[in-house]
């Protein structure tokens, strides 16, 4: 997919970590890592992706002589031992760089703990392990950590790049054809997750994903809608989740991505998340519908107006009833998000979500 430039290296491991006993959640791809593989596949000679989920033998990889680059993914406290596993039975002479959410947020914990550890990504890590790849001075890359003889070195953050149309995950680097489960049952589905935006302009007080770990504000970045439906031409699967944190920011965009669906005859099922101003645009919505996406998430979050005041949501409890009368006027399933336990909330307004929620007429 990317022009292959001059690189240090030319054997690299991709690897999603996993241990038993923990979190597996095998219908979710690691889309984060993916877009990783995709770079260094434009760089090096041979990527190979590892999903420990379903490849627990990871020493016939690294006994390979020529493997001189691991990734090593640390998106969740969960994977945080796994990962440290396979980091301690890597060879001293192969490079090691760590990335993800944990790993942005534990960066000294983990040098500590891990000797192994030659980098530490910290945030967004497309272009960081490019110029890693490319041999960049450590000490001129933004955005990591990096041992230095005895001390640990801490550069400055990187800022938060534009999503670019032309990189997104080649999904040929899979080992692994991803299903569709509830409760480690199949329900006959392939899924995938694809990211056509980044980010949010709201500014909801408990949010926490609008930030990264570094205390960065990401604003809402989208890829063109000719990208999106140009990565869904390569995706097989018949259910997609879009993992945008808020997909409908832009109702142009949302409405080009519909058109461009409906035009390549693309058929699949998508489930979104989305805020209930979308009700605004009951056009867009009924083209959403015809287009495939069938599953909206809208976060609600509370059924007590001063709680929607103090999270500067936006609405009151009257606006959220006049919209899903309006949303439900399309046959969608609806998925509502609330948060239990609110600062300020009684045991008795926390057990009103429940009744609320009812009638919202809320699938789940």
């Amino acid at each position: 997919m990317l022009t292959r430039e001059k690189t240090l290296y030319k054997n690299v491991l991709c690897v999603y970590p996993s241990k038993k006993g923990k979190p597996e959640k095998k219908y979710c791809p690691p889309i984060g890592l993916e877009y990783i593989a995709t770079v260094l596949e434009g760089l090096a000679e041979q990527v190979t992706l590892i999903d420990m989920r379903f490849e627990s033998d990871l020493d016939k990889y690294l006994k390979n002589n020529s493997v001189d680059l691991v990734c090593v993914s640390m998106c969740w406290d969960y994977q945080r031992d796994a990962a440290l596993s396979i980091i301690a039975r890597i060879p001293a002479d192969v490079k090691v760089v760590v990335g993800g959410r944990y790993a942005t947020t534990y960066v000294e914990e983990l040098f500590a703990v891990a000797p192994h550890i030659d980098i530490i990504v910290r945030g967004d890590g497309e272009e960081i392990v490019r110029d890693i790849s490319l041999g960049l001075p450590l000490s001129d890359t933004l955005g990591i950590s990096y041992r230095k003889d005895n001390s640990i070195i801490h550069n400055k953050a990187r800022g938060l790049s534009l999503l670019d149309d032309k990189i997104y995950p080649n999904r040929k680097l899979r080992r692994v054809n991803y299903r569709l489960l509830y409760k480690n049952i199949d329900l006959g589905f392939g899924i995938d997750f694809i990211s056509t935006s980044r980010g949010c302009p709201y500014h909801c007080k408990f949010c926490t994903f609008t930030n990264n770990p570094l205390g960065q504000k990401r604003n809402w970045s989208a890829r063109s809608a000719r990208s999106v439906v140009e990565e869904l031409k390569t995706v097989d699967a018949e259910f997609i989740f879009v993992v945008d944190d808020n997909f409908a920011v832009d109702m142009k965009r949302v409405e080009e991505i519909c058109d461009l669906i409906i035009a390549e005859g693309i058929k699949k099922t998508f489930a979104v998340s989305l805020r209930l101003d979308i009700y605004k645009h009951p056009l867009v919505l009924r083209k959403m519908f015809a287009a495939g996406f069938k599953i909206l998430s809208i976060g609600i979050e509370s059924a007590q107006n001063k709680t929607l005041k103090a999270m500067e949501k936006g609405f009151d409890t009257a606006l959220v009833e006049k919209a899903f009368a309006e949303i439900a006027k399309i046959n969608f399933y609806i998925h509502g998000y609330f948060i239990v336990g609110c600062i300020g909330e009684s045991e008795c307004e926390m057990l009103a979500i429940a009744p609320f929620a009812k009638r919202l007429r809320l699938d789940s």
